[in-house]
């Protein structure tokens, strides 16, 4: 299997570094580093258009299967009263039923499993065990006595409400600007040969920082998939 490397395999840019796996709440470094980055932006040549004519449905139809920019106002405003709702931070509170208590820990638990791989995992199930694998049918679902509850609502929200997975994101996505620009200065240097040769060093380089998130992703697929 490939071995991860926080170190670019040909670059001679020094790139950021992730801290040990441990716990996700000791991140000083990585929002620091957040605090050098300042504002960046993306932009699109908007001259590269291309537009193509709908043979399968008229302008009418279209209405009705697009949302309209009010409920994509209602979906965000929902999201983040869930959000602000069950924003859980390292510490468990003690208002938390024991079922969603258990619910974050699995969360956490499964991030920071992805987190600590040293190498190139192509298939997420070979990270769990049997047990593992079997309790993930039971991740999204809960039951207490004879009711049982779900956490579908939070689907799509848990790196939002965990605090700790989602300051570690933040640090992965200014480490992954970091790479990029890096590669991208060498490129303009003359250190790269060929842009097949860049872009191969741009997703090794990243790799380490991105892996952990597809893998947690995955794996979260699954158990809702199982639920």
């Amino acid at each position: 299997a490939m071995v991860l490397s926080a170190e670019s395999n040909h670059s001679i840019c020094s790139t950021f570094t992730v801290p040990d796996a441990g716990d996700l709440s000791s991140n000083a470094k990585g929002n620091a580093a957040l605090d050098t980055l300042g504002n960046r932006a993306v932009t699109f040549d908007e001259d590269s258009n291309e537009y193509f004519d709908n043979a399968m449905q008229c302008a009418e139809d279209c209405q009705d299967s697009w949302y309209a920019p009010f409920e994509y106002q209602v979906f965000r405003q929902e999201a983040q009263s869930t959000i602000q709702k069950e924003a859980c931070v390292e510490q468990v509170d003690g208002s938390l039923d024991s079922n969603k208590t258990s619910f974050y820990a699995s969360i956490r638990m499964i991030y920071l499993a992805a987190r600590k791989l040293t190498y190139v995992l192509d298939n997420p199930s070979d990270m769990l065990t049997q047990q593992q694998s079997e309790d993930l049918s039971g991740l999204y679902r809960a039951s207490s006595g004879d009711e049982e509850q779900d956490y579908f609502e939070l689907i799509g929200l848990e790196t939002f409400i965990i605090l700790s997975i989602q300051k570690d994101l933040r640090f992965r996505r200014a480490a992954i600007q970091d790479v990029v620009f890096d590669v991208q200065c060498e490129y303009r240097q003359g250190i790269w040969s060929s842009t097949e040769e860049m872009e191969q060093e741009l997703q090794e380089s990243c790799l380490i920082h991105t892996q952990p998130s597809v893998i947690f992703s995955q794996i979260l697929a699954m158990a809702q998939q199982r639920a």
